[in-house]
C-alpha cells in the first residue's frame, strides 16, 4: 500500500467529511413526521392533561383544545420595569412584567481574546447572538398570560460574605397572591425558581407551572470557508432530554414540532460552550412541546402537572434553571442527561476519554498547551511499539525501491507477474506494507475526537498557551504552526517509499502546501498536537533507519542517496 497515496486520501477524506457536516448542520432533516394538528405550546388557562380549572364551568374537551392553540410569542424582550440582579458569577436582569429573565451576562467569560465586554447568554446582539429568554409560565384561572409582578428594590446584589440571595417578585388579583422566588447562590450558575400560590377565594383553584426558553434562529454560515471555522461546527438551537439527550434543530420545528409528556427530563437551548436549561421537578409528567415561530426563531417549553390550591390554602413547587458554561463537572450532578449537552457527537468514544486524560493533565501542569503537548508524549509512549513496526516496514520499503523498479521496468507489460514477483520480494526481505499504514490508521480516530473536544469543551474556551498562541480553540494568526507542519511533513513524506509515476510525485509535493492550509483553518491546540506527533514519528524513522543501516533521515531522493546507489 502507497503511504503517500493513502495520506492524501485521508486528508481529503476529513475535508469532505467536514463539508457534509457543515452540510447537515445548514440543512438538518426533520425527525419526525408533521404532525397532524396545530403546534403544541404552553397555554394559559387550562392543564396540559386537557382539564378544565376549577371554577371555569368549561368541560375537559374544551380545554384540550385550547392546550392546542399556540399562544402568542413574541422574539423581543418584553416592556416595562426591570429588576436587576447581581452575583458573584452572572448578572441577570428581570422583566416584572411576566417574570421572563431578559438578560443573563456571565462575569467570568469574555465575548473574545481582550475583550471587556462578558459573554450574554440571554440577551440580544453580541456575543449572544439572537435574543433569547427563560420565561417562568403560570397557567390558571385567574392568573393572566402576562402578570405583573412587584418587587421591593430594583436591584439585588448578592454582598461579600453572603452565600444566597432571595429575590421575591409577587402578583395578586382575583384572590390569588403568586411569589416567584428567584434563588441565587455564590460561585453557582443555578437560579431556583421557587413558586407559591395562596389562595384566599372561596373555592379551590388548578394551576400549572412551567417555562418556556424563546429564542431567534442561530445565525448560520454565508461563506464557504465559514464551513470550516469551529463556531459554524457546534449545534446551536433548542433540546431536550427524554431518557436520551435530543436535538430539536431550529429549522425542523415549522415541519415538526414538539408534543411529548415526560418525566424526569429537561428542556434547554444550547450554545457552543454554554446552555440555558430548565428542569422542572421530577414528580410526574411534564407537557414538553416546541415550535418554530414565524419563522424566525422557536420556543421550547414545559408545563408541569396541575396544582390543586384549596380555598384558603397555599401550594409551593419549584424549578431548577441552569444559565452558564458546559463545564461537566457542574452539568452532571444537576440533572440525568445534563452533562450531554457537551455533545462530541459520534466521537464521544474518544473525545470523552481524552478530555478526562487531558483535564487530569492540567490539574497537574495549570495550562492547556502543556497539557495537550503531555498527551502526545502519553499516547506516543502507548503506541510506541506499532509505531516502530510500521517505521521499521517504511525503511525496508525504502530499501527495496531500487530493486522495485527494477521489477517494474522488467515487468512493465505484465502486471500479474509484476505482482507476483513483488510480492516474492516482500516475502524474501520480510517487508509489510500494510503494517506501515497502521500507526497513521490509529491516529484518525485520535484526530476527530481531538477536534471535537476542543470545539465543545468550554474549559478549553480561549485557553492560552505560550507566546503568540492565546487562544489554543482558534488558529493560529500568524500560521507558524502549520508552516511548521508542513516543513516536517515534507520531511516524512520523503522518509515514505517514493512514487513511482512522475505524477504522483509531484502530486506528493503539493501535500505538505495541502496540510499547511488545511491546519491553517483549524484550533492550533489541534496542530500542536499533530505538529509534535510528526516530529516524534520522524525521530522513531530516524532511530530505525539507524539501526538497520540508513544513513541519515533517509530523505534526499534516490538519485542523491549513497544507500540507495550502493543497493542499485
Amino acid at each position: 500500500m502507497d503511504l503517500r497515496r493513502l495520506s492524501l486520501y485521508l486528508a481529503l477524506g476529513i475535508i469532505l467529511v467536514m463539508l457534509w457536516t457543515a452540510w447537515r448542520h445548514d440543512y438538518p432533516a426533520s425527525s419526525a413526521a408533521p404532525s397532524a394538528g396545530p403546534p403544541p405550546a404552553a397555554t394559559n388557562g387550562a392543564s396540559p392533561s386537557g382539564q378544565a380549572p376549577a371554577g371555569t364551568g368549561q368541560p375537559a374537551r374544551a380545554g384540550a383544545a385550547a392546550a392546542r392553540t399556540a399562544a402568542p410569542v413574541s422574539l423581543t424582550a418584553p416592556s416595562g420595569a426591570r429588576v436587576a440582579i447581581h452575583t458573584d458569577t452572572f448578572d441577570l436582569t428581570v422583566a416584572l412584567h411576566g417574570g421572563a429573565i431578559t438578560r443573563a451576562t456571565l462575569l467570568h467569560y469574555p465575548r473574545s481574546e481582550g475583550s471587556k465586554k462578558n459573554v450574554e447568554l440571554l440577551g440580544p446582539g453580541g456575543d449572544g447572538g439572537p435574543f433569547t429568554l427563560v420565561a417562568p409560565q403560570l397557567s390558571g384561572a385567574g392568573i393572566p398570560a402576562t402578570p405583573v409582578y412587584t418587587t421591593k428594590a430594583s436591584s439585588y446584589t448578592l454582598a461579600p460574605g453572603q452565600q444566597t440571595l432571595r429575590v421575591p417578585l409577587v402578583w395578586h388579583g382575583n384572590g390569588l397572591t403568586v411569589t416567584r422566588t428567584l434563588v441565587v447562590k455564590r460561585g453557582s450558575y443555578q437560579v431556583k425558581l421557587e413558586t407559591r400560590v395562596a389562595n384566599a377565594g372561596g373555592a379551590p383553584v388548578r394551576v400549572s407551572p412551567g417555562v418556556r426558553i424563546v429564542g431567534a434562529n442561530p445565525l448560520t454560515a454565508k461563506h464557504f470557508w465559514d464551513h470550516f471555522l469551529p463556531k459554524y461546527w457546534a449545534y446551536r438551537g433548542p433540546a431536550y432530554y427524554d431518557g436520551s439527550y435530543e436535538k430539536k434543530p431550529a429549522q425542523s420545528l415549522a415541519g415538526s414540532p414538539l408534543d411529548k409528556h415526560l418525566a424526569g427530563g429537561w428542556i434547554a437551548t444550547v450554545r457552543q460552550y454554554f446552555v440555558a436549561a430548565a428542569i422542572p421537578p421530577s414528580q410526574g409528567k411534564a407537557h414538553y412541546s416546541a415550535r418554530a415561530v414565524d419563522g424566525q426563531g422557536y420556543v421550547i417549553a414545559y408545563s408541569g402537572p396541575p396544582m390543586r390550591v384549596a380555598a384558603g390554602a397555599r401550594s409551593e413547587t419549584s424549578t431548577e434553571l441552569f444559565l452558564g458554561p458546559k463545564k461537566q463537572d457542574l452539568l452532571g450532578g444537576l440533572a440525568p442527561g445534563l452533562s450531554r449537552t457537551v455533545d462530541y457527537g459520534k466521537a464521544t468514544i474518544i473525545s470523552k476519554p481524552l478530555f478526562w486524560l487531558l483535564s487530569r493533565i492540567h490539574g497537574l501542569l495549570g495550562n492547556w498547551g502543556w497539557s495537550i503537548i503531555l498527551l502526545v508524549l502519553l499516547i506516543k509512549a502507548v503506541f510506541y511499539w506499532p509505531q516502530r513496526v510500521g517505521a521499521r516496514s517504511m525503511a525496508k520499503m525504502r530499501k527495496l525501491q531500487p530493486r522495485l523498479k527494477i521489477l517494474q521496468e522488467r515487468y512493465k507489460d505484465d502486471k500479474q507477474k509484476l505482482s507476483q514477483a513483488t510480492m516474492e520480494l516482500y516475502r524474501k526481505e520480510g517487508a509489510n506494507p500494510v503494517s506501515g499504514c497502521l500507526p497513521m490508521l490509529i491516529q484518525i480516530p485520535i484526530f476527530f475526537g481531538l477536534f471535537e473536544m476542543l470545539v465543545h469543551s468550554v474549559e478549553l474556551r480561549q485557553a492560552p498557551w505560550v507566546l503568540w498562541i492565546t487562544n489554543l480553540t482558534a488558529p493560529d494568526p500568524y500560521f507558524i504552526l502549520p508552516a511548521i507542519y508542513a516543513v516536517l511533513t515534507l520531511v516524512q513524506f520523503r522518509l515514505q517509499p517514493q512514487a513511482a509515476s512522475g505524477a504522483q510525485a509531484k502530486m506528493m509535493m503539493f501535500m505538505p502546501l495541502l496540510f499547511s492550509v488545511f491546519y491553517a483553518i483549524l484550533p492550533s491546540g489541534l496542530v500542536l498536537y499533530y505538529l509534535l506527533n510528526t516530529f516524534l514519528t520522524i525521530a522513531i524513522q530516524y532511530q530505525v533507519n539507524r539501526e538497520l543501516g540508513m544513513k541519515g533521515l533517509g530523505i534526499l531522493p534516490e538519485s542523491l542517496n549513497p544507500f540507495a546507489r550502493k543497493r542499485g
